[in-house]
């Protein structure tokens, strides 16, 4: 009977599903870094070199990766498989990985944080945590991600499955190994610091987890009298729709965001970051589908007020049907890069006979934003009355507000660009 239940304890202990739960956990490598304590973290190739280092981090101690001399590879980076992060991310609710990371020395073309599958065998899930990093700096990164995922939210998330890897909800149940993946062209030269790698749990409404549906609104101002708003409608009948808002500047910076909750089949209307004064662009990212769209205005006189709908379709092509720039009128494109690279685009004007008269070419940094009144894009052409077509090399969104103000005019009004056909 001992025996019976001894071999019955074996037994579950080789079963794939019998592994411990993960723990919210964290490593900063400031306690003697010095003397190459590495809390469990090893090199993630043969040909990587993992080491700790006493000063320098963010702050004090961190851990340094690079290529073994005179051996390099187009991989390095750091792994770990200690208990404290493999096994059940699901019970423990571990919902969000924060890193700091520094490229010290070389070049990137993308770092990723990787979930390995159950053992040596098997492959993971990566998700990309950035393809820029400056040189010298120690840069923050949140990566938040739900363990009960299905694979289509966390594709839609940004998460990519390696071959050989079960669905994201199976690897994340049984977490192998997590790690910080580099690649580069010139990894003989590159060295990582990473440190403040954490792990974190609790309630979910208390980190966001982004959902499978994106909308944009290349537009966003606020300050100095002018303000902007969402109206927005949960389209889900039974389930309610946790959705955030991010604000970016022109630069790709993020400025603020705003989470909300909106019952099934309900819907909700609030102000956005007024206590910002700038302008670029805003991304509402949801569990659910959304219908909204946003308002704004400004508060000088006269009192002016326009709607911007929702864009969930990015193009590389899109067109304004109608703009207008002379005496009376003015007309101002805004556009939105929600790509992490930057984008090249073209502005080209095309007269109401369908001449082309214009091109000019301008470039947005990753998740950045450009305005671009026509008044000084093709001053040379004024007036206007025609039609602007936008190419560009990834998909963006553009809006374009038509204004009679300079005059003393009381028109406000603004469409989205259309899909090229």
């Amino acid at each position: 009977m001992y025996r019976h239940f001894i071999l019955a304890i074996l037994f579950s202990l080789l079963l794939p599903g019998f592994l411990n739960a993960a723990i919210p956990t964290s490593d900063n490598w400031d306690e003697n870094a010095i003397f190459y304590c590495l809390h469990g973290w090893r090199q993630n190739t043969t040909s990587t070199i993992v080491s700790g280092v006493g000063f320098g981090g963010n702050p004090n101690g961190y851990l340094r990766s690079s290529s073994a001399p005179g051996n390099p590879f187009s991989v390095i980076g750091a792994t770990n498989g200690d208990a404290r992060y493999t096994g059940d991310y699901q019970a423990p609710n571990i919902r969000q990985v924060d890193v700091d990371l520094n490229l010290l020395s070389g070049s990137i073309t993308r770092i990723y944080l990787r979930f390995r599958y159950l053992d040596a065998s098997h492959n993971g899930w990566l998700y990309e945590i950035t393809n820029r990093l400056p040189i010298g700096v120690w840069t923050n990164f949140q990566i938040p991600f739900d363990p009960n995922w299905s694979d289509v939210d966390a594709i839609a998330a940004g998460w990519v499955q390696e071959a050989t890897s079960a669905s994201f909800s199976e690897t994340m149940q049984h977490v192998y190994t997590v790690e910080i993946r580099l690649y580069s062209t010139d990894v003989e030269n590159t060295q990582l610091g990473i440190d403040n790698f954490t792990t974190i749990g609790g309630d979910p409404t208390h980190i966001y987890t982004p959902g499978r549906y994106n909308y944009y609104l290349p537009y966003f101002k606020s300050g100095n009298g002018d303000w902007i708003g969402l109206g927005l409608a949960n389209l889900d009948l039974e389930e309610s729709a946790l959705l955030q808002v991010g604000v970016y500047d022109s630069n790709g910076d993020l400025q603020a965001i705003v989470n909300k909750t909106i019952v099934a089949y309900g819907q909700d209307a609030f102000a956005v970051a007024t206590e910002l004064n700038g302008s670029g662009w805003m991304q509402v990212n949801s569990h659910r589908p959304l219908s909204g769209l946003a308002f704004i205005g400004s508060w000088g006189m006269p009192l002016l007020m326009a709607d911007l709908p929702f864009i969930s379709e990015l193009s590389s092509c899109l067109i304004f049907p109608h703009v207008a720039q002379d005496d009376t009128w003015d007309t101002t494109i805004s556009i939105c890069n929600p790509n992490n690279e930057t984008v090249s685009i073209a502005l080209k004007y095309v007269a109401k006979d369908g001449v082309e008269q214009v091109t000019q070419t301008y470039s947005i940094s990753a998740f950045g934003s450009g305005e671009y009144p026509l008044s000084t894009v093709f001053s040379s052409n004024i007036p206007l009355a025609g039609r602007v077509v936008i190419n560009s090399s990834n998909g963006i969104a553009a809006f374009a507000l038509y204004s009679d103000k300079k005059n003393g005019g009381t028109y406000y009004a603004g469409i989205n660009a259309e899909i090229c056909e």
